[in-house]
């Protein structure tokens, strides 16, 4: 902010040249202040900014132009697997309860109330609804629907949607001592009461109410007789997609854009007495490349646009001049890590996945805290994202503001461990393997004369990892380990990671999320996940480390600990172990940074969300009326 104001008094000086560039005919270049931002904000000055914006009065109209990427698969909600579907269609859908966008607490959306224990054990819960929700059609939301989307739609083994994962509660057989599922049992009390019971006290219940609530006048019949696998799919009229969102979906061109357009029947009122959203459109692009996005905001075909690294310089000189703001958010919640394959198991026809000399290296965890210690981090924020990026070492990102525990002085005893860029250290490591060079050519090998190189996979469309790569490999060269870069399409990635196994090092990402890591991690931490990426899907403890069975046994605990304190403890002590143990070494997190045209009025962007669409407005239809 402070750069910004030292910009005010130069747009003066922009204006008379270029009006001494239209009387001698020259053609004109545009001036821009030279201001320098900042290093990223902490999550701490985002968060405080967000938590003092005064909100203002705003008036209903207008549009809002923004950019999905892809284009989505469906408009059916219940079987969306991509991310372009799920964010499109999470306008259209609420749960009983949410998140709050600036604090992260838990509040009430369909709920009249939170839910009310109804005995001393945490098992059987109750929730009261709004009586003053309709659909989009007209028809009154009641428990009939909430219990139809439980019932008929989340746990039916026949209707493929992914949304099913988050209300499978692992437990453990007492009579075989085997992992099963278990589910909620969900019934009607009355036309706007609900009940679940629990199988156990299970900690993330109120976090998983805020699955979505779908029509049951509208989608029971497509049940009934077998229509639902094609229920409201691309070639359907979108004006007959029901919810009982914020939006609807008003039309779509395949290729182009989609528009959506304000509920007139949502039940919301904001502060000040007016019905929520104010903005009458939202209209979605569909450009799938970043650079194309950029051009696009700056032709102001767009209203607003994500900053990559390598345009933060520039767009933050040009902001004032073009009349936009450039809103910083803090980190990103993914992550981006380097992992070795440890898998020690055989293909079909006996042939290791990983060579076992090389899988020796990997499963010394020596070798990963050298190449952990060999990584110039600060390189890759500065090289690979011009200085927007913040340093990791934890598996939970800082934007994750309940868990993170990477400066978190209230569990000493188990910090977060970090790796600096020391490569004296990270050779120290590999010599303590007795990994030297012995024939004087810079690399170094074992007691048999085999030379430390491997290969790391990434995928071909990715700059930016392949720019990491590359100082990577800078490094590793200077404690005398080579390694190669081959790039793949992410398809051939992901199914040598998930399905073949045949591969010795990846770098990659994972997107995250501002819940608790124990939970959304599920598929990435126990040792049956599928995505425990350098050992996946073991069916028993004979190669799993320690450390991994004890990080089972905080996931599993996890599960059944609904005191968020008692919660924290077990994500400290999870970071902990894995920054310990280093089975991913992790890279940066990239910074979040969004321009946005300053016609919007009410834009109070937080770490958890950008846009504050219930109260947002176009300030130029306030100064026509």
């Amino acid at each position: 902010m402070n750069a910004w104001r030292r910009t005010v008094p130069l747009l003066a000086i922009v204006g008379l040249f270029w009006l001494i560039g239209l009387v001698f005919r020259l053609p004109a270049r545009p001036s821009f202040p030279d201001s320098r931002p900042e290093p990223p904000p902490p999550v701490e000055q985002v968060q405080a900014a967000a938590q003092a914006f005064e909100y203002e009065r705003g008036v209903h109209g207008g549009e809002i132009r923004m950019n999905l990427g892809e284009g989505p698969q469906t408009f059916n909600a219940v079987l969306s697997t991509d991310n372009t579907s799920s964010t499109l269609l999470a306008w259209l859908y609420e749960g009983l309860l949410t998140r709050n966008r600036v604090t992260y607490e838990i509040e009430p959306r369909l709920a009249a109330a939170m839910p009310e224990a109804m005995d001393e054990q945490g098992l059987v819960w109750e929730v009261p609804l709004r009586e003053d929700v309709v659909w989009s059609d007209g028809e009154p939301l009641t428990a009939d629907d909430v219990v139809f989307t439980m019932n008929r739609i989340i746990y039916n083994n026949d209707i493929p949607t992914s949304q099913r994962f988050s209300w499978l509660l692992d437990d453990t057989d007492p009579d075989t001592g085997r992992p099963v599922t278990r589910q909620v049992k969900v019934e009607r009390v009355d036309r706007f009461r609900v009940r679940y019971t629990l199988p156990y006290s299970w900690a993330y219940f109120f976090d998983t109410l805020s699955q979505d609530i779908y029509p049951r006048h509208a989608l029971e019949p497509a049940l009934d007789d077998g229509r639902f696998s094609s229920m409201w799919d691309l070639s359907t009229d979108p004006r007959e997609v029901i919810g009982s969102g914020m939006y609807t979906l008003q039309s779509y061109r395949d290729g182009e854009r989609i528009v959506l357009e304000r509920n007139p029947l949502y039940f919301r009122f904001n502060r000040f007495g007016d019905r929520m959203p104010y903005i009458e459109r939202i209209v979605y692009s569909f450009i799938p490349q970043r650079e194309m996005a950029r051009d696009a905001f700056k032709e102001r075909r767009l209203d607003l646009t994500g900053v990559r690294g390598q345009d933060f310089k520039d767009m933050f000189r040009e902001q004032a001049v073009e009349e936009y703001t450039l809103y910083r958010r803090g980190p990103d919640t993914g992550t981006r890590f380097l992992v070795l394959n440890q898998n020690p198991r055989a293909d079909a026809q006996g042939r290791p996945y990983v060579a076992p000399h090389k899988l020796a290296w990997f499963r010394d965890r020596r070798f990963r805290r050298a190449l952990a210690h060999a990584i110039d981090r600060e390189a890759i924020r500065k090289v690979v994202f011009n200085g927007q990026a913040y340093i990791q070492h934890s598996p939970v990102s800082e934007a994750n503001t309940l868990f993170y525990a990477g400066d978190n002085e209230r569990f000493p005893d188990t910090p977060v461990v970090k790796y600096e860029f020391d490569l004296a250290r990270a050779r120290a490591y590999l010599d303590d393997m007795d990994l030297v060079d012995r024939n004087g050519d810079g690399i170094r090998q074992d007691a048999e004369g085999r030379s430390v190189e491997f290969v790391i996979n990434t995928y071909a469309d990715s700059p930016d990892y392949a720019a990491i790569v590359s100082l990577m490999r800078r490094d590793f060269r200077r404690i005398g380990v080579r390694a190669e870069l081959v790039q793949l399409t992410f398809s051939s990635l992901v199914g040598r990671l998930v399905r073949e196994y045949n591969w010795e090092a990846i770098i990659i990402g994972l997107t995250g999320g501002f819940g608790d890591p124990m939970n959304g991690g599920r598929n990435v931490w126990p040792t049956s996940g599928n995505l425990h990426m350098w050992n996946p899907k073991q069916e028993d403890d004979t190669h799993a480390y320690p450390w991994e069975l004890r990080i089972n046994e905080i996931f599993s605990q996890a599960q059944r600990t609904p005191d968020l304190a008692a919660r924290q403890r077990l994500a400290a002590e999870f970071q902990h172990i894995v920054s310990r143990e280093v089975p991913l070494v992790y890279t940066v997190n990239e910074a979040v940074n969004t321009a946005v045209y300053n016609r919007f009025g009410n834009f109070n962007p937080t770490v958890y969300s950008l846009l504050d669409i219930e109260m947002l407005f176009d300030r130029s239809l306030q100064a026509v009326r």
